[in-house]
């Protein structure tokens, strides 16, 4: 008996599907915070002190923005600089 190889869809077909998944939730799962302080030159979040705020759900527009928005992001961040070599 032959067995049949699991075939994925591509990987960014796999991504852009957690993105829709990911506005999507963000019409069901209210917003929410926790109040954060410094501590050793990092920001923590505060045990106990979780509180609801106004939700802010994603539309059609943040579906095609996001990527390209966190790649930017990414890439301007302290630790993507820190593993490049001065030219």
């Amino acid at each position: 008996m032959k067995t049949k190889k699991l075939k994925l869809p591509h990987t960014l077909i796999l991504i852009y599907i957690m993105v829709v998944l990911t506005a999507a939730a963000t019409w069901v799962i209210p917003g929410g915070q926790y109040k954060r302080v410094e501590k050793d030159g990092r920001t923590i979040p505060v045990a106990g002190s979780y509180e609801r705020i106004e939700s802010r759900p994603q539309g059609l527009g943040a579906l095609f923005v996001s990527p390209a928005r966190g790649f930017v992001d990414a890439a301007a961040s302290p630790r993507a600089r820190a593993g490049r070599r001065p030219p």
